[in-house]
């Protein structure tokens, strides 16, 4: 009799914890949907971060079977990233792209970071301990256990729809300095390029043609006296004639003309931030374009990949 009275109170444990686990769970992925509600920049990008999220909670659940511990874990991880990007984009006018996990992970950068910084790595030191600390409270909590078969059809489903979003033809047509991008959607179509680029190498998306191939460089004769070059990196400096509804004082016009005083325009790949881009394509001749979102790291992954560049011709010419 004294075995049979004690059940009742075990079972009742059980379903409280199952029902405390089923309601924590169902908040949490409220607040994760709220937060990309609020975060992203239009139905179109909502619909693909909510996507790729999901995929993610649905491989955290396919190898834990948990449901409130990956909810918890994604809600992390979401808002890691978006704090991130809105930390990077106000330090340095870009928002995070997936590549700046492999090309800042490295003892020099972290030392720059803590010398100058140094808030900013508390601060990502107190998250992840946080995080830590709810994760494991999570998963101590959890009563509610997943099938696998569930789980990963959801996973599967959810990157068969990540293919199709990426097969967009407006996909990789944005850019990491406005502000209205630094979310997590921007974040998550970083992946195929950083991914491309740690598997195959810094190289030029190439295609099959019949054209020959570029005709070997000519030797130079160098003048008996050549021209002096002068190049001029006005960083962030855009002539205010450009915008005709801009109200500003005319006087400055003049420093934008030449010595011939007319106005000579050079068409650069970007201004206003980021002129490394502008730098590297008037050097080398290439358009950083071809390089998708590696864009940003195009000075870093091209050194010593380039021929008859700009400088390189005109030492050639002495």
């Amino acid at each position: 009799m004294q075995n049979a009275t004690a059940e009742p109170p075990a079972t009742n444990t059980v379903s409280r914890r199952v029902i405390f686990s089923g309601a924590a769970a169902f908040l949490v992925v409220m607040g994760t949907l709220e937060l990309l509600a609020v975060t992203e920049n239009g139905r179109f990008w909502l619909l693909y971060a909510t996507i790729v999220t999901t995929a993610i909670a649905s491989a955290i659940t396919f190898a834990t079977r948990r449901l409130l511990f990956s909810a918890a874990v994604t809600l992390l991880l979401l808002a890691g990233i978006l704090l991130v990007s809105r930390v990077k984009l106000a330090t340095m006018t870009m928002s995070l792209h997936a590549y700046d996990i492999f090309f800042y992970a490295d003892t020099a950068t972290f030392s720059f970071l803590w010398s100058g910084y140094r808030g900013y790595i508390v601060a990502a030191i107190a998250f992840v301990a946080f995080g830590l600390i709810v994760a494991a409270l999570t998963w101590r909590l959890d009563a509610l256990r997943c099938p696998r078969v569930f789980s990963l059809s959801v996973l599967v489903l959810m990157t068969a729809c990540v293919a199709q979003f990426d097969m967009q033809p407006n996909s990789l047509v944005f850019e990491l300095f406005e502000r209205q991008h630094a979310n997590a959607s921007t974040f998550y179509r970083t992946w195929r390029t950083a991914f491309d680029t740690i598997v195959h190498g810094q190289r030029f998306a190439t295609a099959r043609t019949t054209l020959p191939p570029f005709a070997p460089q000519s030797p130079c004769a160098p003048s008996p006296k050549p021209p002096n070059i002068l190049l001029i990196h006005q960083e962030s400096l855009v002539e205010p004639s450009l915008f005709p509804a801009l109200d500003y004082n005319h006087d400055l016009d003049r420093f934008f003309l030449s010595d011939d005083h007319r106005l000579h325009k050079l068409r650069v790949e970007i201004y206003g931030g980021a002129s490394w881009i502008t730098d590297f394509s008037l050097m080398t001749g290439v358009s950083a374009r071809f390089f998708g979102t590696m864009r940003l790291f195009v000075q870093v992954l091209m050194t010593g990949r380039l021929g008859e560049t700009l400088p390189q011709v005109l030492k050639t010419c002495g």
